[in-house]
């Protein structure tokens, strides 16, 4: 249960997160007011909710709790021979969450590139290079990243990650994704105690 727990999310409603996204009628149906995120994600899973369950957890953790939950959901989607493509997009994700800078944020988009958009661990690296500073060239003036790419882009990396293969067992894998989400957002699995060598899980 992640009632009360989730310290590294700011808002302290429910009805906060929810107002940063269009959320599902079917959803919309359980948040009851005065809920805090954890009470309606509570919610979500115990209505069989899961996929919105993690639309949400995307938007309510800040990016790069955000990013780093995806890269622990993608260790498991690229399997134990991933293309070499697919293991730089991963380590370059990775590279930005562990040292956040322009340089290893704009270093995650070639790489995203590499390893297709219709990859999990491809969509991650968008949801990394639209996480801040500018997405135009470094010689252009700034251009903000619209604010819902991080978010949306996580999500859509953790729902195909889910049905990549054995899409039979996608509610399992994302009760599974969710739990690790939640321990990110207990603050009791961050980019400083989760190896990145961690051997990647067979799905």
């Amino acid at each position: 249960m992640a009632s009360g727990l989730l310290v590294k999310i700011e808002a302290t409603t429910a009805e906060e997160v929810c107002g940063r996204y269009p959320v599902p009628a079917e959803a919309r149906a359980l948040l009851q007011p005065g809920m805090n995120p954890g009470q309606f994600l509570d919610a979500l899973v115990s209505a069989g909710q899961l996929s919105d369950a993690c639309t949400f957890l995307a938007f309510a953790l800040p990016r790069r709790e955000a990013v780093w939950w995806g890269v622990l959901v993608v260790r498991e989607s690229l399997g134990p021979e991933p293309t070499a493509e697919r293991s730089a997009a991963l380590q370059a994700t990775e590279a930005w969450v562990t040292a956040p800078s322009d340089e290893t944020r704009r270093a995650t988009m070639p790489a995203a590139e590499a390893a297709g958009f219709d990859t999990p661990v491809g969509l991650l690296a968008v949801a990394a290079f639209f996480s801040e500073g500018s997405i135009a060239p470094p010689d252009l003036p700034p251009v903000a990243p619209p604010e819902p790419m991080t978010a949306n882009s996580v999500k859509n990396a953790i729902t195909l990650a889910a049905v990549l293969t054995q899409p039979e067992k996608a509610p399992e894998k994302l009760a599974r994704f969710l739990n690790e989400g939640i321990a990110v957002a207990k603050g009791t699995n961050t980019w400083s105690t989760d190896a990145p060598e961690t051997a990647a899980r067979k799905l």
